[in-house]
């Protein structure tokens, strides 16, 4: 399993985090994640390091949020693994990754 696979999957999860009150994916809304949900995507995050590839990004995120939330989300993971591998081509997407 590459890091890079690994890193976009906890971006992701980052981006929750991130952007969980803001506006996000063409001007729609984004739900609020409540507070035990963020410490859970961090415990999440962590225990699929090592085990997880960029197409099983969803799913995990289902793990924590369940199907019909991930789904309303699904464009901003996508916005989010894009910003990801654009900052991976300039060499600073690692500096991203604090959750």
């Amino acid at each position: 399993m590459s890091g890079g696979a690994v890193d976009a999957v906890c971006l992701a999860l980052a981006g929750f985090l991130r952007y969980n009150s803001g506006v996000a994916d063409g001007g729609s809304e984004v739900e609020t994640v409540p507070d035990p949900m963020k410490e859970e995507m961090k415990e999440v995050a962590l225990r699929m390091r090592g085990e997880v590839s960029e197409g099983v990004c969803a799913e995990a995120l289902a793990m924590v949020f369940g199907d019909e939330l991930v789904k309303s989300w699904d464009g901003l993971v996508k916005g989010v693994l894009v910003k990801y591998r654009e900052m991976q081509e300039r060499g600073g997407a690692r500096s991203m990754l604090v959750v």
